[in-house]
């Protein structure tokens, strides 16, 4: 199963408030720090308490932190990740 596919579009999200009553007045991506590193993240994520990350079989969860595992013994950098922000008036 893809991610984008558990995930609500921004139409979606805008069409499900406007049609109780909101108006849209503004939407935009904000990047947000979810860890220092990617060692640190992959930590976290070793626990599987992400809903998506329970979805996945014991194979696909184990090799993708075997991929993760291997990324962040070459990159330090900060790990982040884009969110959505939506303001809306009723």
């Amino acid at each position: 199963m893809r991610l984008t596919s558990l995930l609500l579009t921004i139409v979606v999200v805008a069409t499900l408030f406007e049609s109780a009553g909101f108006k849209l007045l503004a939407e935009d991506v904000i990047v947000q720090e979810i860890a220092p590193n990617y060692v640190a993240y992959a930590e976290r994520l070793a626990t599987g308490a992400d809903s998506i990350l329970a979805s996945l079989t014991r194979n696909e969860f184990d090799a993708g932190m075997t991929a993760l595992r291997s990324y962040a013994r070459s990159n330090n950098d900060p790990v982040t990740e884009p969110i959505d922000v939506f303001v809306f008036r009723s």
